[in-house]
Formats: C-alpha cells, structure tokens, sequence
C-alpha cells in the first residue's frame, strides 16, 4: 500500500509527463540551456537556487520579468505563442518545504499573464498564452515563496523547465 509521500510523487510525476506530452511539438529549456525551438524563437534561462533558508520559516524572492527573467524568449517570428513552464524536481522538493508555491508570470501583456505552481496542489506546470504581434521578446517572472520545512537543505534548486509552442500565424 502506498504511503502519502509515495502517492504525491506518484502524483507529481504524472503531472509531469502530462506537461512533457503537451509541449511535444515545442522546445524544451532547463534552466541553463538555450537553443532555438524551431525558427519562430531562441530561449535563455537562468539558474535558480534558494540560499541560506532557515528552518520553520517563511520565505520569498522574487525574478522581475523585465528585470531579471527566468527565462528570456526572443527572436519571436509569430504572431502568438503558448509557454508551459514546468518545475521538474517537484518530488526533491518535498523534504525542503511545508508549503511551496510559483507564481509565473510574463511581461509582454497589457492583461496580466500569470499562473501558479504548487506543491500543496501538486500542480507542477503552468500554461501561458502570449500575444506577440508586439513583441519581439519576452520576460518571464517568478515569485517563489513558501514554508520551509524542519530541515531544509541550506542551498535548494528550483528546476524548471520552459517549452514554446507556436499559436499564431508567422509575423
């Protein structure tokens, strides 16, 4: 019989696979790879990591989408795109937190952009569309906070994942 932790990686897993699944057709990002999706874009991400966490606490940092991304998407040749972004070492994350939440968001909307990754609610990706008959890049944000656990590790990963997905006509 399966035990909580067991069933909510179990859980976490599957929502990844569903996420991979749906991003089929796009590129995929972890972080520090960059590359270009086809020919309609080139994505750039950084590398995530939480210092010095306290034990019992709560906690926030935040990557201004215009002023220090997660991820920079340019070279954007289409007219609308899709952007799933999906928190890959979820099951790690466990043991570091009581409560963990990612809210994505870009800024290349005048109608805010936004979702929410959480482990409370074993959701571990989030879906954005983005109109970019404007824009020719995008910055994509994240506010992170959470509880951490009684023993967190003392320098934490936040590994995620970004796939684009043409949804419009060619500019």
């Amino acid at each position: 019989m399966l035990g909580t932790k067991e069933k909510y990686v179990l859980a976490m897993a599957t929502l990844f696979l569903i996420g991979l699944s749906a991003a089929w057709a796009g590129y995929s990002n972890v972080t520090t790879i960059s590359g270009s999706p086809g020919n309609f874009a080139s994505v750039q991400g950084t590398t995530l990591s939480l210092t010095k966490l306290k034990k019992n606490t709560w906690f926030n940092e935040t990557y201004d989408a215009t002023t220090s991304p997660i991820f920079t998407i340019s070279d954007i040749g289409v007219k609308g795109m899709y952007i799933r972004i999906v928190l890959t070492n979820a099951p790690d994350l466990v043991d570091d937190f009581k409560s963990l939440t990612i809210k994505v968001y870009t800024n290349a909307s005048t109608e805010p952009t936004e979702g929410f990754i959480s482990l409370a609610s074993g959701t571990a990706d989030v879906l954005l569309y983005v109109d970019c008959t404007s824009v020719s890049t995008v910055g994509v944000g994240a506010c992170i906070y959470g509880y951490t656990s009684p023993k967190p590790s003392s320098d934490v990963k936040i590994q995620l994942a970004c796939f684009v997905e043409q949804a419009g006509e060619v500019k």
